[in-house]
């Protein structure tokens, strides 16, 4: 529900600055694919680095083939994007096992993916050729900049384990990353606190500093922003950044004039 909401008012938000119903789509869903595909990657990288670091054992073995899993999705979504022949595969698959679904459910059938992800595909395929290393490099620098907070709080915090090595600490953050990709609470709530706090003390972090972390992290990554949103809405609702009819900026949110 909370997702829905967001990509709702993030979809009016870019119609009401002049923007294209089909430049909107395609930017809510390469943006999405981005930032998938960093979700998926990261862990692997980062499981990989933390058994390169560690002594070879059965846990080492089982995160080698998680990432060796999680690059063969990357490879995929990868191949959605770019060729033609490989995401008709996908598309189609993946049309039978949700139409095979749906219909357990009394549901009607899923259609024409393999149509949508070609025309997707197409419309896309330029903009991802000549924007894919600045769409990279924005993904990747959002989800550091979340780790080096969450890093930043489990060190601030006084307890066992508090000063575990940063590899670890990214690989429980990015496994947690992945395991919140699909949205089944707003913002991940009460699932991400859960599953940060299982895989910091899984690590050798003390129960009460990984909580305390945890908490400190998601009061300044999750709750912090919600004030500075609604005022941002709110702003919004109000008329600053909307288009006019003719197409010019409202009063509200022109530009001032230079001096």
């Amino acid at each position: 529900m909370g997702f829905a909401f967001g990509v709702g008012t993030t979809a009016g938000m870019y119609h009401s600055f002049g923007f294209s119903p089909a430049v909107i789509g395609r930017a809510v869903a390469l943006t999405g694919v981005w930032n998938n595909l960093v979700k998926l990657a990261r862990p692997a990288l980062a499981l990989a680095a933390w058994c390169w670091s560690a002594t070879p054992n059965r846990d080492c073995f089982a995160a080698v083939l998680g990432a060796v899993f999680l690059l063969l999705a990357v490879a995929a979504l990868t191949a959605v994007l770019t060729h033609r022949r490989a995401g008709a595969v996908l598309a189609s698959a993946a049309e039978r096992a949700v139409g095979n679904l749906a219909r357990r459910r009394g549901r009607p059938a899923p259609s024409r993916w393999v149509e949508r992800t070609d025309r997707f595909r197409t419309d896309s395929l330029d903009l991802v050729r000549h924007r894919w290393p600045a769409l990279t490099a924005v993904a990747v620098s959002s989800h550091v900049a979340l780790f080096l907070v969450l890093l930043t709080c489990l060190r601030m915090v006084d307890g066992q384990g508090a000063q575990v090595h940063w590899i670890v600490v990214l690989a429980v953050f990015s496994v947690t990353r992945l395991v919140t990709i699909v949205p089944i609470t707003p913002g991940a709530l009460g699932v991400a606190e859960l599953s940060y706090v299982a895989g910091l003390t899984a690590v050798g972090v003390g129960s009460s500093a990984a909580a305390a972390a945890v908490l400190l992290f998601r009061f300044l990554t999750w709750f912090l922003p919600i004030p500075l949103g609604l005022g941002a809405w709110l702003l919004w609702r109000r008329g600053v950044g909307r288009v006019s009819e003719g197409g010019a900026l409202t009063e509200a949110a022109s530009p001032a004039p230079s001096r």
